[in-house]
C-alpha cells in the first residue's frame, strides 16, 4: 500500500503563506514631494483617502523614530547610487503599538538622468512569514509598479 506524500492534497486551497504576501504599492513624486498609496499601504500607514496626497514629511510621522535613520540612508543609496531601495521598519498602530513592514523600490529618472519617481511595494512582516518569499514577492512586483498605476498586489 502506497502513502500519500505530506503535505497538502492537491484538493485543498493554497494557503495564504503559498499564495505570497498580498502587497501595497507606494509613489513618491520627487517634484511634487507627495505621496500616492495604494489601498493596502494606507492601510498599513494608518492614512486615509481623505489625508491622499501626503507629504514625505508627513509619512516619516509613522516609522519608528529607531527606524528612521537606517531608512533614509537606504533611500539616500537609492537615489546618489543607483541602487535598488530595501528596508525594514516599524509603522505606529493606531490604539499604540508597532507593525514591522518590508519594502523595496527604485528611483525612475528622465532622459537627463533627473529622479522624478520613486515608487516601491511593502509587505507587513508583523507575524509569521516566508522572508525570501516576501522579498522575491517584492522584487516581482517591484517590476510591475509605474508611476501611472498604484495599487494592491496579490501574491
Amino acid at each position: 500500500m502506497t502513502e500519500n506524500p505530506p503535505g497538502p492534497h492537491p484538493a485543498d486551497p493554497p494557503s495564504p503563506q503559498a499564495a505570497g504576501p498580498t502587497l501595497g504599492t507606494w509613489k513618491i513624486d520627487i517634484q511634487s514631494d507627495y505621496t500616492m498609496l495604494s489601498p493596502l499601504a494606507q492601510q498599513l500607514f494608518s492614512i486615509d483617502d481623505q489625508s491622499l496626497p501626503i507629504s514625505r514629511q508627513a509619512v516619516m510621522t509613522h516609522i519608528h523614530p529607531d527606524d528612521q535613520p537606517q531608512m533614509i540612508a537606504a533611500v539616500l543609496a537609492a537615489f546618489t547610487a543607483d541602487q535598488p531601495y530595501a528596508a525594514e521598519f516599524r509603522l505606529d498602530v493606531p490604539g499604540g503599538g508597532w507593525r514591522r513592514v518590508r519594502s523595496h523600490g527604485r528611483v525612475v529618472r528622465d532622459e537627463q538622468g533627473l529622479a522624478q519617481f520613486f515608487l516601491g511595494a511593502m509587505a507587513d512582516i508583523s507575524g509569521p512569514h516566508d522572508a525570501d518569499a516576501v522579498r522575491a514577492a517584492l522584487d516581482a512586483a517591484l517590476q510591475a509598479v509605474s508611476p501611472d498605476r498604484i495599487e494592491d498586489i496579490a501574491g
